[in-house]
């Protein structure tokens, strides 16, 4: 049976409805979870569940164009692009994500949840909370990583110095792959929804659950690999705290993916955290998974960089070979297209960039001031850098796939002659030198 609480120390203007779970107040805490535990005293929300995930306020592109007055840190799934969008200074973002499995349970979820709406409808079975809207978000506590005492893994804040996402990952805080979509919103908020905070203040007028806090963040539900497969049906935009990745992942309808989170090096430059078709962060030197794809210089990304695709040795005329071969040259200058064009992946709007919206190819410049800052050369010194490449091999310009393990190759923007440089990396040394353009190397990206 449904019960309807009213919570102290919540500014509540909408429906809470609750179906047989706890959800627990200590002093300027909550949690909710099953057990009755207490929430971890970095948390202001503590979600806690091996079984179940969290649902924020979905809606389409359309709807997130009409949010009114939206505040910094406000979270939303967007529908229409199946990607989790958030507002900051600049306008709206969308976190990037990459999958890893389509692994899940079937059956109906546990239920027994939590659900945030304005309708009274029941949380979604696959789901401990669910927050429902399609005019308003869900709101991160605004802070910054040095406020807080001793994090939890996984927890999560909306950094105001920087004015991205951020998470503790058990040993440091990393922030989220995010770009820019538009600015769009509307004008005229009204009355926020619920406010989990210590003040007693009302949440912000574009919130749906508003969690306020200067010195503690939100935890969601922390699961391993084999707990999050077991979830039964997963709804869409389902999110858990990974922590045999100590990542978040979320379910998009057919898989699970990562949210992805960007390197800063020493040399002070934002990288993605993995090669470009990569399915995680590598783990070792020749981690398979973390190889990613090998893409000849130059080419958008359609279908050609795959470890498996087909080889043909006729010759493109154009920037778009328009199919999903790999490209052989045996001759002079060994480029897939002819005549050749240095024009190509030249910046972050640069013909046929393959990285995603505000990334780019690195130079060659970037690629050897990163080499140059290792403790290690060779092999060791790239997986040991903040980067963790590892050694993805490479295919030869008859198209022949070296699997792996041993050297790798990593393309730059900047072209030489009739060829483009790259880094190369072998067991004992490392290099940015010319190669063939026809050649398939791994991309690693940069942000602009």
């Amino acid at each position: 049976m449904k019960a309807l609480k009213r919570i102290a120390l919540l500014s509540i203007s909408f429906i809470i409805v609750c179906l047989s779970f706890s959800l627990n107040i200590f002093g300027q805490n909550v949690a909710i979870n099953s057990s009755g535990a207490a929430p971890h005293k970095s948390a202001m929300l503590d979600i806690a569940s091996t079984t179940q995930g969290v649902l924020i306020p979905r809606m389409t592109d359309e709807q997130r164009k009409n949010l009114k007055d939206p505040a910094h840190g406000l979270m939303i799934y967007n529908t229409t692009s199946k990607m989790f969008n958030f507002y900051n200074d600049k306008g709206w973002q969308r976190i990037l994500h990459f999958k890893v499995s389509s692994t899940k349970a079937t059956g109906t979820g546990p239920g027994l949840g939590t659900a945030i709406n304005l309708s009274g409808n029941s949380p979604n079975p696959s789901s401990i909370l669910d927050v429902s809207s399609t005019e308003k978000g869900f709101l991160l506590p605004r802070t910054t990583p040095n406020t807080i005492t001793s994090p939890a893994n996984g927890l999560i804040i909306y950094n105001t110095n920087t004015n991205s996402i951020n998470y503790y990952n058990g040993s440091s805080w990393v922030h989220l792959s995010h770009n820019f979509i538009d600015n769009k919103k509307e004008a005229g908020a009204s009355v926020g929804g619920v406010a989990i905070n210590a003040t007693g203040e009302s949440a912000h007028e574009s919130a749906m659950l508003d969690i306020k806090s200067t010195s503690k963040g939100v935890l969601f539900p922390r699961m391993t690999d084999t707990e999050r497969n077991k979830i039964k049906s997963p709804a869409e935009s389902l999110i858990i705290y990974n922590t045999s990745q100590n990542k978040f992942q979320s379910w998009t309808g057919l898989a699970w993916e990562e949210w992805g989170t960007d390197v800063i090096t020493a040399t002070g430059k934002i990288w993605m955290d993995r090669n470009l078709g990569a399915s995680r962060v590598a783990t070792s030197y020749n981690d398979v998974n973390a190889y990613g794809d090998l893409y000849q210089w130059g080419r958008f990304t359609d279908g050609h960089e795959k470890r498996t695709s087909t080889i043909t040795n006729t010759l493109s005329t154009t920037n778009a070979p328009n199919h999903n071969k790999f490209i052989t040259a045996s001759t002079s200058p060994n480029d897939w297209r002819n005549p050749q064009n240095n024009n190509l992946w030249q910046g972050v709007n640069g013909i046929n960039n393959p990285c995603p919206t505000g990334y780019r190819i690195p130079t060659a410049v970037e690629l050897e001031a990163e080499r140059a800052s290792w403790n290690y050369n060779g092999s060791a010194g790239a997986m040991h850098s903040p980067l963790k490449l590892p050694t993805a091999g490479h295919r030869d310009p008859g198209g022949y796939l070296d699997p792996g393990g041993t050297y790798s190759d990593y393309w730059s923007s900047t072209t030489d002659g009739t060829q483009a440089k790259a880094l190369n990396i072998s067991s004992n040394s490392s290099a940015v030198q010319p190669f063939e353009r026809v050649r398939g190397f791994s991309v690693r990206c940069i942000k602009d």
